[in-house]
């Protein structure tokens, strides 16, 4: 569905798949550090509101460079 809708080739809708899954894989390391130590009502407040925001910025993104680096940060940005 992304991928026809940004007219990507099967390649470039992989390596936009292979992107957000690794960003997301490292950005949890980090995170769950954090949710061990922060006040967790908190820091879900905090993340749902980052995700969302970032979830309507990604879907303004017209054109394929802007997708990945959007979709990176919405899996990056789970405080």
């Amino acid at each position: 569905m992304i991928s026809s809708d940004l007219q990507l080739a099967d390649s470039q809708g992989a390596a936009l798949t292979v992107g957000y899954t690794v960003l997301y894989a490292l950005a949890l390391v980090p995170v769950g550090a954090l949710a061990d130590r922060a006040d967790r009502p908190r820091l879900l407040a905090g993340g749902l509101a980052a995700w969302s925001l970032l979830t309507m910025a990604a879907s303004k993104a017209r054109r394929s460079p802007r997708l990945p680096v959007l979709a990176g940060r919405i899996g990056g940005r789970h405080l």
